[in-house]
């Protein structure tokens, strides 16, 4: 028996359609968007009260994700390098950012800016180191 042949018009009817659109509130938006649904993930949320400001220029992330970028060219600079550390010391520091993050997004607790990178560049460091 001959089996049918999938045709362009069936992986369109499967498969999500990803874009990426530039969004002038949030920034870099990738949009994954099927026949049923649409789910939008952002990069950056860019709030500017929680962006980081030096020398009259706000930075165009804010300041976890700032973090999280330097944080990671740190982390991969340390693996080019050599250097690694173990699993239990990237879930470690991974923690104080899932702490931070989720305490404020329960509304217990405002964090502050300075907070915000530190934990972001913890995280990004160990996350180069634990996926690379």
């Amino acid at each position: 028996m001959k089996q049918p042949r999938w045709t362009r018009e069936d992986f369109n009817n499967i498969l999500p359609k990803i874009r990426l659109k530039l969004d002038s509130r949030i920034g870099p938006v990738v949009i994954f968007e099927s026949a049923k649904r649409k789910i939008r993930f952002a990069f950056c949320h860019r709030r500017k009260e929680r962006s980081i400001k030096m020398l009259g220029y706000t930075f165009p992330l804010c300041a976890r994700c700032t973090g999280l970028w330097l944080g990671f060219g740190i982390g991969l600079f340390f693996r080019i390098m050599g250097l690694h550390l173990p699993f239990v010391f990237t879930i470690t520091f991974m923690l104080p950012l899932a702490i931070d993050g989720f305490t404020q997004f329960l509304g217990s607790r405002e964090s502050n800016n300075l907070l915000r990178f530190l934990t972001g560049f913890l995280f990004g460091i160990v996350t180069n180191m634990l996926f690379l």
